[in-house]
């Protein structure tokens, strides 16, 4: 998993196994959803246009890379984080933490959490 990936330029140094979503960790190129994958990065070469959740900051080096094959690229993200915003806005809440998806996250579980002795629960 700590093996690094040197095949993709900008990230030679510091991208490992362990960093890619797990579908690219296959090591099968007849897997359907490699193909998939495959055959939607090439499709995304005939863009105008590609909207990558990411950001410059955290992203720089790859971003510049793609725009040698697609010149306008725009990085929006992290979507995850402008979720939580509006999500906190429409509630009047606070939350301490930050979630990766863009589903609203069910918290029910927390209530009865609390009520728990402590100690008594594992998750």
């Amino acid at each position: 998993m700590d093996r690094l990936i040197t095949t993709v330029p900008g990230m030679e140094t510091y991208l490992r196994c362990r960093d890619l979503p797990t579908f690219c960790r296959k090591l099968d190129i007849e897997d359907s959803i490699m193909k998939l994958v495959v055959k939607q990065t090439r499709k995304s070469l005939q863009a105008d246009a590609l909207i990558l959740n990411t950001a410059e900051e955290l992203d720089g080096p790859i971003l510049s890379q793609i725009r040698t094959k697609c010149s306008h690229v725009y990085a929006v993200g992290p979507l995850h984080a402008q979720l939580n915003t509006r999500i906190n806005a429409k509630h009047g809440e606070s939350y301490d933490h930050f979630s990766n998806t863009l589903w609203e996250v069910d918290k029910s579980c927390i209530f009865w959490l609390n009520k728990q002795p402590n100690r008594s629960v594992i998750y």
